[in-house]
């Protein structure tokens, strides 16, 4: 015998309403994925991404003042030279703050 309760009619339309509400909440919180955007894109491609992503996904997340410095920095700059750049800017603020650095 199981010790689970019998639910009602109403009980169950109570609770498939109150799914639906937290349904329609849910997606009324998603992004809009057709985001308006005029800047036209040309395939081409960067290792193992293509520029064309990389700039819908700027296009579509960042302000047009940044958009055009931070897709360059990203298309202009080899990975490697870009994690160079990194770490030497690491090493340089840790000398500033004067903290040791930590290598993994």
């Amino acid at each position: 015998m199981s010790c689970s309760k019998i639910l009602s009619i109403n009980e169950i339309e109570a609770i498939k309403a109150h799914n639906n509400e937290i349904n329609r909440f849910k997606l009324e919180q998603l992004i809009d994925p057709t985001a308006d955007s005029r800047r036209t894109v040309t395939g081409q491609t960067l290792g193992n991404c293509s520029s064309r992503s990389i700039r819908e996904a700027l296009r579509d997340n960042v302000p047009d003042s940044e958009f055009r410095e931070i897709y360059d920095f990203i298309t202009q700059n080899q990975v490697s030279q870009i994690i160079s750049n990194l770490e030497s800017e690491q090493k340089n603020l840790a000398n500033i703050l004067n903290i040791p650095l930590i290598k993994e």
